[in-house]
């Protein structure tokens, strides 16, 4: 997420934090509570589940919970992307700066990826899909699987699941269908109190 304007601040546990200019935010699982106050202009890039992982190779289980500044966890492009952004006045013209440097990100190697395939199973499952299921189409073991789908998703197969349960009990009105496809609120507590 980039913030051209004024930032906003993330509360937990009573305590308020500013976020940093540019920030990317791993999978949340906790309240938090988000303060917003003067002008905000942001821009916000969403990732399919195993997306982020595929294309910085980052382990989602380091940034679940978390919200770190983008220099912290990507390389020096991201300064780049960040002025980028922020010189460009058109929201369009954002989406286009912002899909020109992901589409360089892509792996240049097919990606089979067991991960990416349980994470839609259980999608369409809303939710319901047993672990030893997703195991058997995997090739690995029970403790191979939950270890690489904690570090592609940043939270246990059994919690995403639960999750999937959560967000499709809460209605189509929580997660509405975009151009980047049904995405996954797992920060389903967030307060958010203007000032």
């Amino acid at each position: 997420m980039f913030f051209f304007q004024d930032l906003y601040q993330v509360g937990r546990q009573g305590r308020y934090e500013a976020t940093p200019q540019a920030v990317i935010v791993g999978p949340q699982t906790r309240h938090s509570s988000l303060c917003i106050a003067g002008r905000i202009d942001a821009f916000a890039i969403h990732f399919q589940p195993t997306g982020f992982h595929h294309l910085f190779r980052v382990r989602m289980k380091d940034l679940a919970d978390r919200s770190l500044e983008a220099r912290a966890v990507l390389d020096r492009s991201c300064t780049r992307l960040e002025e980028q952004l922020a010189d460009a006045r058109r929201f369009e013209d954002r989406i286009r700066i912002a899909e020109q440097f992901l589409l360089k990100k892509i792996p240049s190697y097919p990606v089979s990826d067991p991960v990416a395939a349980a994470v839609r199973r259980i999608t369409v499952s809303r939710g319901s899909s047993r672990i030893d299921d997703l195991v058997a189409g995997s090739g690995w073991t029970v403790s191979q699987f939950e270890r690489k789908f904690l570090d592609q998703i940043g939270v246990a197969p059994k919690l995403y699941g639960r999750i999937v349960r959560l967000n499709q009990a809460l209605g189509p009105s929580w997660h509405r269908q975009s151009v980047l496809g049904p995405k996954l609120a797992t920060s389903w507590v967030t307060t958010i109190r203007c000032t």
